[in-house]
């Protein structure tokens, strides 16, 4: 079973503790989350926002991947 889920920052909030809880199970072995702080200045230069880009289709299909890699190895 692939565990995961795409999260559109424009409508919904990034929400640790709702991470934690979707991905933790003893099922699944590991659960890594990155959780960062956008520094004050980059090259000099006042940071004023941050973007973030992804590609859904690219992210389901690289995790899918795994997950079948790591099926197939567990099944061996």
């Amino acid at each position: 079973m692939l565990h995961a889920k795409i999260i559109d920052i424009k409508k919904e909030k990034i929400e640790v503790d709702k991470a934690e809880n979707f991905i933790s199970s003893s099922k699944f072995g590991a659960s890594l989350i990155f959780k960062g702080t956008v520094r004050e200045n980059n090259d000099n230069k006042k940071v004023t926002g941050i973007t973030y880009d992804s590609h859904d289709e690219m992210v389901i299909k690289s995790f899918e991947e795994i997950y079948n890699e790591a099926d197939l190895n567990q099944s061996s």
